[in-house]
């Protein structure tokens, strides 16, 4: 099936997709930085010397840390930042999706539902890292970030079902 040209887009929308260019390179250069990060994190184990994490308002330094300790801070802090890498790859789609004029369509709307999933994935992180950490989990969430992820998963729903009346008043023409 070929899929449809995207229709011509009105001229006040040249702003928002310039501004989607924007934010694009934003989060292009966010995960870089992000994946590089997390790539370099592994080095912690060997050269416990340049890494440090926080625990409850606390700097702790890796250096003291045995091996086994070392390995929990580590995967703490994966599993503390891989959401956030995840969000910004579909970050990067949707903001691709929208710089090239795709708004009420399929692929958009799919990566802003999965924007909005791994948003309240980040949101629980703080805990699941504690958990790794310290073997116990006092809940510990981000109020706003989970708040977000609710309503951006949702207003992918809400695009989802307006990109489908649309599709079927289009058939009925």
């Amino acid at each position: 099936m070929i899929a449809p040209a995207p229709l011509a887009s009105s001229p006040s929308f040249e702003r928002a997709r310039n501004l989607s260019g924007l934010l694009w390179w934003f989060f292009v250069i966010n995960f870089g930085v992000t994946a590089l990060w997390l790539a370099s994190a592994p080095v912690l184990l060997v050269w416990p010397e340049i890494g440090s994490f926080n625990l409850d308002d606390t700097i702790v330094s890796m250096a003291g840390l045995p091996m086994p300790e070392r390995i929990r801070a580590v995967a703490a802090l994966v599993v503390s930042t891989l959401p956030a890498l995840v969000l910004l790859y579909h970050a990067i789609q949707v903001f691709g999706c929208f710089r090239k004029g795709e708004v009420f369509a399929a692929r958009p709307i799919a990566h802003i539902r999965a924007a909005g999933f791994w948003t309240i994935v980040w949101a629980f992180a703080p805990s699941a890292a504690q958990l790794i950490l310290q073997g116990h989990v006092r809940m510990k969430f981000e109020p706003a970030l989970l708040a977000f992820g609710i309503a951006t998963f949702i207003a992918a729903h809400v695009m989802a079902e307006a990109q489908r009346i649309a599709d079927e008043n289009a058939s009925i023409l």
